[in-house]
């Protein structure tokens, strides 16, 4: 759950530049699976 909401708080104020060391590590898969997903949309659609 502490991870979950850390990646969360990494985001908010939409970041230029996102640094994230092992983010998924301590999280569920299903949450793994959001998670890189919302990374991988950002990318095109600069939002999460």
């Amino acid at each position: 759950m502490k991870q979950r909401a850390a990646v969360a708080a990494s985001l908010i104020g939409s970041p230029t530049v996102l640094i994230l060391d092992e983010p998924f590590n301590g999280l569920d898969p299903e949450a793994q699976k959001t998670a890189k997903d919302c990374f991988k949309s950002s990318e095109r659609e600069e939002q999460c």
